[in-house]
């Protein structure tokens, strides 16, 4: 076994769309569930309650805080969130706190994706850095959420959408609108390249998939008594 399995226990037997779908089954419908970020995959179910981390930053700035109590949830969603925070361990310290005793969170983050400049985006995560942020937790499961060819896919389809682009600086990205010729060509090339998107499916069950993997997902579960500082 290499050292990647010797850390995580590795399962890709869902494929990424309906992951998050078939765990809120799972779930059920009992025990509350905080979503951190957005609720994007239909009927946000009855259980669910949705926290805006994004809005909760420019409220309490570096000491954000989830407005909600220790022990509170047995589950938590966050797909997307940690990259955009500026403390992401502070983040994961408040789930911790508000999960309860061997409450479960699904996670998901970047690893080899373009810099978002529409929003302050800060980190990408190895999956050892993965491991070493959710400190008080166990995980359950580790695999690639988006992996190697919507890597190439997003990849390529800026690389070419780049020879028509305007010259300009990275302070150009965040400063004016964007370029309409670039943004066209992106979107022009995203479709033509639709095809290596859809390698994932063969290719993420590959040994070293992951080394060049879009983006991780990981199950874990609170450990108890409570250890996080």
């Amino acid at each position: 076994m290499n050292k990647l399995n010797d850390v995580f226990h590795i399962h890709m037997s869902d494929d990424h769309i309906n992951r998050v779908p078939n765990l809120i089954k799972l779930w059920g419908t009992d025990d509350k569930i905080l979503c951190l970020g957005t609720w994007n995959r239909g009927t946000k179910p009855d259980n669910m309650v949705i926290s805006n981390m994004e809005r909760l930053l420019e409220i309490d700035g570096m000491d954000v805080k989830i407005p909600y109590d220790s022990a509170e949830f047995k589950y938590c969603l966050c797909v997307g969130v940690l990259n955009y925070m500026k403390e992401p361990h502070k983040v994961v310290s408040e789930i911790h706190r508000v999960l309860e005793d061997y409450g479960q969170l699904y996670i998901e983050v970047p690893f080899l994706q373009p810099y978002d400049p529409a929003h302050v985006d800060y980190y990408r995560f190895t999956p050892a850095g993965l491991r070493l942020l959710l400190k008080g937790f166990i995980v359950d499961e580790f695999g690639i959420a988006n992996g190697p060819g919507s890597t190439m896919h997003w990849i390529s389809r800026v690389y070419s959408a780049l020879k028509f682009d305007r010259e300009g600086t990275i302070d150009d990205i965040t400063t004016k609108l964007g370029d309409s010729d670039y943004l066209e060509a992106d979107r022009i090339f995203g479709m033509a390249y639709e095809d290596i998107k859809e390698t994932d499916e063969v290719l993420n069950y590959k040994e070293h998939a992951s080394l060049i993997a879009c983006s991780y997902y990981m199950l874990a579960t609170k450990d108890a008594p409570d250890s996080i500082t």
